[in-house]
């Protein structure tokens, strides 16, 4: 995931000394308090201690609600689910992080776990685990490419194993800071900070190629590797496969290994004339049902559940995809041509 040699973590190193000076200035301290922080540090320490408003809390913290009121459903879902499930998770009796990391995993299955449960998690080992999110990933993978172009991140953000190696590289580079403060603090909202950023310039790119760009629009074409009748072609959804199967063919991009991440750069926002936001996001939520049936998960089959489940629900959260960017799927055989 994270296979960096010696020079090139002190590169890295180097890189956030250089920039960290004026990005940590405008870390929202607003969404993100230090205080309720440590307190929820202190909390988690006592599991069975942990009442249902800390819970609420200390989520609601990790989401940026801390100064506002909580008005995402899909995030008011996951508390419920954590609170509800506390007492057993306290009965449970896991002895170290993976089995905490694990009896939550399961509990959220049709939720965006990853992020929440990452939290958690951290609350409880703060010594081994470090706080992360999408905005971290995001910082790290585009601080990694600037000292080393060639690489790209392989794996799973769904496992242990992710947030394992992360929290040791993150250990590493707080180790090299040389700094006297709290060099874990000063990372985490470095990282947060500068992930925001980032997301927001790659946003801002997007809007820009879908203002200045003509892009590809769903067309008939005769196809030499799909098969194309076994598209539904009705929704937008079926739209923007048709755009990603054309693309493919027409630059000879592989059809095994794909991330979703992978497919949403090569169907952006706009693509087949899906420039609103909700339809996008839906349609792109959508791609990968059990009703469509265009792809398979080549790691966590059990997903294409989860997104199903996210796509029925009246309270969906259409960025559900999101949350795993990096999980790799291949398109279903019935969509290949027997050659």
């Amino acid at each position: 995931m994270f296979n960096l040699s010696e020079k090139e973590k002190k590169m890295l190193v180097t890189k956030i000394k250089e920039l960290s000076s004026g990005i940590n200035d405008k870390y929202p301290d607003n969404k993100f308090p230090d205080a309720p922080y440590q307190k929820y540090l202190t909390v988690f320490s006592k599991p069975n201690e942990v009442l249902p408003e800390d819970i609420k809390k200390a989520l609601e913290w990790q989401y940026g609600h801390s100064n506002n009121r909580n008005t995402v459903k899909a995030h008011k879902r996951v508390i419920q689910i954590v609170q509800h499930e506390w007492r057993v998770f306290c009965q449970s009796n896991c002895q170290n992080a993976s089995e905490v990391f694990q009896f939550w995993r399961t509990r959220l299955a049709d939720e965006a776990y990853m992020y929440p449960i990452s939290f958690i998690t951290h609350l409880m080992y703060p010594e081994e685990i470090e706080n992360t999110g999408e905005y971290h990933h995001l910082a790290v993978c585009y601080l990694i490419k600037q000292i080393k172009p060639e690489w790209s991140f392989q794996g799973s953000r769904l496992d242990f194993k992710y947030l394992k190696e992360y929290s040791l590289l993150f250990q590493t580079i707080t180790s090299k800071l040389e700094i006297h403060a709290d060099s874990h603090r000063l990372l985490d909202k470095f990282l947060r900070t500068y992930g925001t950023r980032i997301q927001f310039l790659q946003r801002s790119s997007v809007k820009k190629k879908i203002h200045d760009e003509k892009l590809i629009a769903e067309q008939d074409f005769k196809s030499e590797r799909f098969v194309l009748s076994n598209v539904i072609r009705k929704h937008n959804a079926d739209k923007l496969f048709i755009c990603l199967l054309q693309i493919i063919e027409e630059k000879q991009l592989q059809i095994n290994n794909l991330t979703i991440g992978q497919i949403a750069d090569l169907v952006p926002q706009g693509t087949a004339g899906i420039k609103h936001y909700a339809s996008y996001q839906y349609a792109m939520l959508s791609l990968f049902t059990i009703v469509r049936n265009y792809f398979l998960f080549d790691h966590h089959p059990d997903l294409k559940v989860a997104f199903t489940k996210q796509a029925n629900n009246p309270n969906r959260n259409i960025n559900f995809w999101k949350s795993y960017y990096d999980e790799p799927v291949s398109i279903h055989p019935d969509i290949l041509k027997q050659i």
